[in-house]
């Protein structure tokens, strides 16, 4: 009975699969274009700028999970011409498909942004990414992604307005993606 207690014991043991997960560091950078519309007078405006950000998290066969943060500034084609810099903070997944493929989605649950008015408007919502990335070179991913933004809430001069503005925008990006 110990010999088949032994046995049953080194085989499971040493059969036993062996997780790895991998720290995940992404640095990004693109250039982001598309519009921002008020919802309740359907006025809009396109914009485009320069976006980067970070991913933080971990890699386990092929699925990741972290945080990411994501900032940059936009400019309106209006006269005269708005900017909107944003400060994104949010969660995401990305999976690594083996025909060097990525999938990813991040959800902002803090999708702040400034608007350059006098005083500063600070729109207040979230919003989500969808990124499909081409990864056949080392450490460089080549991204599109799709971007919406919500705003719910204005602060602008101590005061805080209701509002409903939806930004729509896609991104071409380059990311640097580091696991150790």
């Amino acid at each position: 009975m110990r010999q088949l207690i032994l046995t049953l014991t080194l085989l499971i043991g040493l059969s036993a699969y062996q997780a790895q997960a991998d720290l995940l560091i992404e640095p990004f950078a693109g250039y982001e274009t598309g519009k921002v519309k008020d919802n309740n007078s359907n006025a809009d405006a396109d914009y485009k700028g320069m976006s980067y950000g970070l991913r933080l998290g971990l890699k386990m066969m092929g699925f990741g999970v972290g945080a990411e943060y994501g900032g940059g500034a936009l400019d309106t084609d209006e006269t005269p011409s708005s900017k909107f810099t944003f400060k994104n903070m949010g969660a995401f997944v990305s999976y690594d498909f083996p025909i060097m493929l990525r999938a990813y989605l991040t959800y902002f649950f803090a999708a702040d942004t400034d608007i350059d008015n006098t005083p500063v408007a600070t729109l207040k919502g979230s919003g989500y990414r969808l990124g499909v990335g081409w990864t056949s070179f080392p450490m460089v991913t080549i991204n599109l992604e799709y971007l919406v933004r919500n705003w719910d809430e204005a602060e602008q001069g101590g005061a805080t307005t209701k509002l409903d503005y939806t930004s729509t925008t896609t991104m071409l990006s380059l990311a640097f993606p580091l696991s150790f």
